[in-house]
Protein backbone atom coordinates (compact mmCIF):
# COMPACT_ATOMS: atom_id res chain seq x y z
CA UNK A 1 0.00 0.00 0.00
CA UNK A 2 2.82 2.24 0.90
CA UNK A 3 4.17 1.81 -2.69
CA UNK A 4 1.13 2.76 -4.00
CA UNK A 5 0.80 5.74 -1.83
CA UNK A 6 4.50 6.99 -2.79
CA UNK A 7 4.17 6.41 -6.21
CA UNK A 8 0.76 8.73 -6.55
CA UNK A 9 2.16 11.09 -4.50
CA UNK A 10 5.64 11.47 -7.09
CA UNK A 11 3.98 11.43 -9.66
CA UNK A 12 1.57 14.36 -8.47
CA UNK A 13 4.73 16.25 -7.16
CA UNK A 14 6.21 15.71 -10.93
CA UNK A 15 3.08 16.67 -12.44
CA UNK A 16 2.48 19.70 -10.97
CA UNK A 17 6.42 20.91 -11.81
CA UNK A 18 6.27 20.03 -15.18
CA UNK A 19 2.49 22.14 -15.46
CA UNK A 20 3.84 24.90 -13.82
CA UNK A 21 6.82 25.15 -16.35
CA UNK A 22 4.81 24.31 -19.56
CA UNK A 23 2.28 27.21 -18.01
CA UNK A 24 5.28 29.32 -18.12
CA UNK A 25 7.60 28.50 -21.07
CA UNK A 26 3.99 28.31 -23.37
CA UNK A 27 1.14 30.61 -21.94
CA UNK A 28 3.05 33.68 -22.79
CA UNK A 29 2.99 32.84 -26.56
CA UNK A 30 -1.20 32.81 -26.71
CA UNK A 31 -2.57 34.32 -23.88
CA UNK A 32 -6.26 34.28 -24.88
CA UNK A 33 -5.65 30.02 -25.71
CA UNK A 34 -3.04 29.42 -23.25
CA UNK A 35 -1.24 26.39 -25.14
CA UNK A 36 1.08 25.23 -21.74
CA UNK A 37 -2.32 24.68 -19.61
CA UNK A 38 -4.13 22.33 -22.65
CA UNK A 39 -0.86 20.55 -23.35
CA UNK A 40 -0.80 19.30 -19.72
CA UNK A 41 -4.31 18.38 -19.53
CA UNK A 42 -3.74 16.64 -22.74
CA UNK A 43 -0.59 14.62 -21.40
CA UNK A 44 -2.34 14.08 -17.95
CA UNK A 45 -5.55 12.63 -19.87
CA UNK A 46 -3.93 10.61 -22.33
CA UNK A 47 -1.24 9.08 -19.15
CA UNK A 48 -4.16 8.82 -16.90
CA UNK A 49 -5.86 6.80 -20.04
CA UNK A 50 -2.84 4.29 -20.26
CA UNK A 51 -2.82 3.57 -16.52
Amino acid sequence: MWKSVFAIALGAALGAVLRWQLGMRLNSLFPTIPPGTLLANLVGAYLIGLA
